[in-house]
């Protein structure tokens, strides 16, 4: 035990002990607090910085599976905020029994989203045993659906406003008194 630490211990405590020394011989009045500060200076050095903000990512010229990850994943966001503000409009012009229909619509299509990822990718959930490419496939397969949902929810709020149209669901007649 002690030639371990002759061998590898001991380089380390005369480094310490010369840079303990410095701050005392040098700070005749202080001492103590340029020890501490020459510690928390040690300290700060070693701890790790952390991570700058994300920067624009060129989707186009995406190369590597973490990006084209990124870009996939940031396409199925843009596409659900778009989704959700169309599903807003088509809320915000019904009425009570309407908005209730169409919340119920809105909740079986999660399901059905999910379920139909699910079948492209059984087994695979959003863990990594399917490889590092799964959760870009998953985010362009949810990106197509919303797609196609946010669609249907622009033409129920343009054929809420055609009048006179007998094709046009009952729900774009306001209940009658």
């Amino acid at each position: 035990m002690s030639r371990w630490r002759s061998v590898f211990c001991a380089p380390f405590f005369a480094r310490f002990h010369t840079i303990r020394r410095f701050a005392m011989v040098n700070t005749k009045a202080v001492g103590g607090p340029m020890w501490f500060a020459i510690l928390m200076l040690g300290f700060l050095m070693a701890t790790p910085t952390p991570q700058r903000a994300k920067s624009p990512l060129d989707c186009k010229n995406a190369s590597t599976q973490r990006d084209l990850n990124r870009c996939a994943g940031d396409e199925a966001a843009r596409e659900r905020q778009r989704m959700d503000r169309a599903f807003a409009k088509v809320v915000d012009k019904r009425g009570e029994r309407e908005r209730e229909a169409i919340q119920a619509a809105q909740r079986a299509w999660q399901a059905y989203a999910d379920a139909q990822v699910e079948a492209l990718y059984p087994g695979c959930g959003t863990s990594s045993t399917c490889g590092s490419a799964h959760s870009m496939c998953r985010d362009v397969v949810l990106s197509a659906l919303m797609r196609i949902r946010t669609s249907e929810l622009e033409r129920m709020v343009r054929e809420h406003q055609l009048e006179g149209d007998v094709c046009v669901p009952q729900s774009a007649y306001r209940e009658m008194p």
